[in-house]
């Protein structure tokens, strides 16, 4: 039956939690709280006690005061709005919770102290979460991507532990998952990584723009498991047989933006590096001209 209300899709049904990846429960449970009542979740991160009024003590002649409980019908409707927070708080993790959790709580009073609770059993007190996270933030910044692993796989990979990062209330940027992402790429991926780092504003760039990107590009050059030859390499391999230089589709669609920033930027390179050559007392006029002239006629083909 737990399985079953597990899988359930209902916005009224708080998710399931049988003491396995609480950190993932934990802000799929914040979530649910939130969705019932702002002030539900309130009571559960701030806690809830039982109204106290001051009177004078009985048993000392002076004017100090003590508190004590008030009784319920001297409630004011605020103090009674929040004890139903706290009871509907603690309904639901009761509801979420499995038999074996149950009981870990039983004697909680209050949600806040059952919240607490369940916190420390997971997380442990503060001083064990500070451990915890130095250790996934190492996890994170020495994390790499596969050559054969894929831009989804790898994408799952590191949003789970910035997920665990953000359950110890310590959330990583977005900007700076974007440049790890950057980072972490394979080297049949640098091309594209440097014309995005060229083209972009990676401290606005978003993830989920950057997914959409490689997953494109991806998908270009591991249909078969090879890398595809593009206009770059004109640059790159310049005294090459032009004959080596393939362009995989006529359409220009698949020359992008980045594509030609970076080509560009190759260009300006190889300009420098020919004129660098003019100056050298073993350059060869006829012999620079033939190597221009294979590069004009290699990137002209390209571009037809």
């Amino acid at each position: 039956m737990d399985r079953d209300r597990e899988r359930s899709g209902s916005i009224n049904c708080p998710p399931f939690f049988d003491g396995n990846d609480y950190s993932q429960w934990k802000i799929m449970m914040q979530a649910f709280l939130h969705s019932q009542d702002e002030h539900i979740w309130n009571i559960v991160e701030f806690g809830w006690e039982v109204p106290t009024k001051e009177t004078k003590s009985k048993e000392s002649e002076s004017s100090a005061s003590v508190k004590e409980p008030k009784s319920r019908q001297d409630w004011s409707i605020a103090e009674v709005r929040d004890f139903n927070n706290d009871v509907k708080a603690r309904h639901s993790l009761y509801t979420a919770l499995s038999m074996k959790e149950k009981k870990r709580i039983g004697t909680c009073k209050t949600a806040k102290k059952a919240w607490d609770l369940l916190q420390m059993t997971y997380e442990g007190n503060k001083k064990v979460r500070t451990q915890k996270l130095q250790k996934l933030i190492s996890e994170f910044e020495t994390m790499t991507m596969g050559d054969d692993e894929s831009i989804d796989d790898f994408h799952s990979r590191l949003i789970n532990v910035t997920n665990e990062c953000d359950s110890l209330s310590d959330p990583i940027a977005e900007n700076r998952i974007v440049k790890k992402f950057l980072r972490s790429l394979p080297l049949s991926f640098q091309n594209k990584q440097t014309a995005i780092e060229e083209v972009q504003d990676l401290d606005t760039y978003t993830l989920d723009e950057l997914l959409g990107n490689l997953q494109t590009f991806e998908m270009k050059i591991r249909p078969d498991k090879k890398v595809k030859t593009i206009a770059l390499n004109a640059v790159r391999k310049v005294d090459e047989k032009p004959k080596e230089l393939v362009k995989e589709k006529d359409s220009d669609s698949d020359f992008t933006a980045e594509d030609f920033a970076l080509l560009t930027k190759h260009y300006k390179k190889f300009l420098r590096s020919g004129n660098s050559f003019q100056n050298s007392k073993n350059f060869s006029g006829s012999s620079s001209r033939r190597n221009m002239s294979g590069f004009r006629t290699s990137c002209g083909r390209l571009w037809k």
